[in-house]
C-alpha cells in the first residue's frame, strides 16, 4: 500500500519546499568555497615561483639598464665631439673610431632588445598576478555580501585544532588561515567603520568621500537594524555607494589581509622552516622569519604585483589610474608594516583577526 508522504511526516508542502531549499543553499555556498580555495593555492604556487625567479630577474634588469645607459653616454660623447671639432676623437685601444662607434651602437641596441624582452615579460607576469589577485577578493567580498553567507563562509573555511602527532590540520590551516584571516578582518573594519572613526590619512579621506554626512550605510545588512548600545539605526548600502567602497575601501584591506603572511612562501622562509615546518621555533628563528615574511611580502607586492599596466585614453586618464593605484599600494604596504607597531589602527585591523585565527 502506498503511504501519503504528508501524512507520514506530518508537515505541510510549503514546509518540505522550504527544508528542500536548505541543502542546495549550502552546497552552493560550499561549491563557491572550494572554488575559491583553488583559486587560492593557484597564487600562492605562482608566488613561489615568483620567489625563486625575481632575484636573478631584477638583478639582470638593473644590469641592463645600466648598460644600455653606459653605451649611450659613450655614443653620446663621441657624437657631440665630432659636433663640436668635425672629427671623431681618438679612442685608446682603438684604431677606428667609426668602427668603434658601430659596434657601441650595435651593443646598446642588443642590450636595449634584451631589456625590453625582460620588462616586457615582467610586465605580463605582474598584470596576471594583479587580476588574480583583484578577482580573488573582488569573489571574497561577493561571498561575504550579507550576515548569512558571511557565517556560512566561516563555518565553511573554518581551520581546526591540529594535535601534536599528526600534520594534516597543519597543512589544511596553513593553507587557509589567510582566507580566514581576511574574512575576519573585512567583518572587523565594518563593525569599526560603523561605531568609530578612523585616524590613518587614506581610511579618513576615502570614507569621507563615500559617507560625507556620516551616514549609517551597513555593508552586512539586507534592511534597516538598530543598535540599541550606540542608538543608531544602520540601513542598507546602496549599490552606487557599495560598489565604490567595494572598489577604494574593502579590496586594498582584503589585498594586504590576504597576502599578509605570502612571503612565507619563499626558499628564504622555507631555509629558516627546515624539513619541519610546523615545529615550535625558538625566538632568533621567529625574529628572522618574521623579519624575512616582511621583507618578501612587500616585494611581492611592489614587484611581483605593482601597478598594472593598461590601455590609456588619455593623460588624465593615465594620471588618474596611476594615482590612484600607488595611493592604494602604498595602504596596503602600510598596513603590513603596521604590523610591526603596537596599538596602531591598521596593525590591530589585521593582529586581532590574525590572533583569533
Amino acid at each position: 500500500m502506498l503511504i501519503d508522504s504528508k501524512s507520514k511526516n506530518n508537515k505541510p508542502s510549503w514546509a518540505e519546499d522550504k527544508l528542500s531549499q536548505i541543502p542546495t543553499m549550502v552546497s552552493d555556498i560550499s561549491r563557491k568555497i572550494s572554488e575559491y580555495r583553488q583559486s587560492y593555492r593557484e597564487l600562492v604556487r605562482d608566488a613561489e615561483v615568483f620567489f625563486e625567479e625575481y632575484p636573478q630577474d631584477y638583478r639582470r634588469l638593473t644590469v641592463l639598464k645600466h648598460k644600455v645607459n653606459t653605451y649611450q653616454d659613450q655614443i653620446e660623447y663621441i657624437e657631440n665631439y665630432r659636433k663640436e671639432k668635425g672629427k671623431y676623437p681618438s679612442i685608446k685601444g682603438q684604431p677606428s673610431a667609426q668602427r668603434y662607434m658601430a659596434r657601441l651602437v650595435a651593443q646598446q641596441t642588443n642590450s636595449d632588445n634584451e631589456l625590453r624582452a625582460l620588462e616586457d615579460k615582467l610586465r605580463v607576469q605582474s598584470n596576471k598576478r594583479y587580476e588574480h589577485l583583484d578577482h580573488l577578493t573582488d569573489y571574497m567580498l561577493n561571498l561575504l555580501n550579507g550576515e548569512r553567507t558571511f557565517s556560512q563562509f566561516l563555518g565553511t573555511i573554518a581551520l581546526s585544532t591540529p594535535s601534536p602527532k599528526e600534520k594534516v590540520r597543519h597543512i589544511r590551516n596553513e593553507r587557509y588561515k589567510p582566507i580566514y584571516i581576511t574574512a575576519l578582518t573585512i567583518a572587523l573594519f565594518e563593525e569599526l567603520r560603523l561605531k568609530s572613526a578612523f585616524e590613518t590619512p587614506f581610511l579618513k579621506e576615502e570614507l569621507n568621500k563615500l559617507f560625507p554626512q556620516g551616514e549609517r550605510f551597513s555593508l552586512m545588512v539586507d534592511k534597516g537594524i538598530s543598535d540599541d548600545a550606540s542608538n543608531h539605526t544602520f540601513k542598507p548600502m546602496p549599490a552606487d555607494i557599495k560598489m565604490a567602497y567595494r572598489e577604494n575601501v574593502l579590496k586594498p584591506i582584503a589585498k594586504a589581509a590576504l597576502l599578509q603572511s605570502i612571503g612565507m612562501h619563499s626558499p628564504e622562509a622555507n631555509q629558516v622552516l627546515g624539513d619541519d615546518r610546523y615545529r615550535k621555533l625558538s625566538q632568533s628563528e621567529r625574529t628572522k622569519l618574521l623579519a624575512i615574511i616582511e621583507k618578501k611580502t612587500a616585494d611581492y607586492l611592489k614587484l611581483g604585483v605593482g601597478i598594472p599596466t593598461i590601455k590609456y585614453t588619455s593623460k588624465e586618464h593615465k594620471d588618474t589610474f596611476v594615482t590612484h593605484e600607488r595611493r592604494q599600494l602604498a595602504f596596503m604596504l602600510k598596513m603590513l608594516e603596521s604590523l610591526k607597531a603596537e596599538r596602531h589602527e591598521l596593525g590591530d585591523l589585521l593582529r586581532i583577526p590574525m590572533t583569533y585565527a
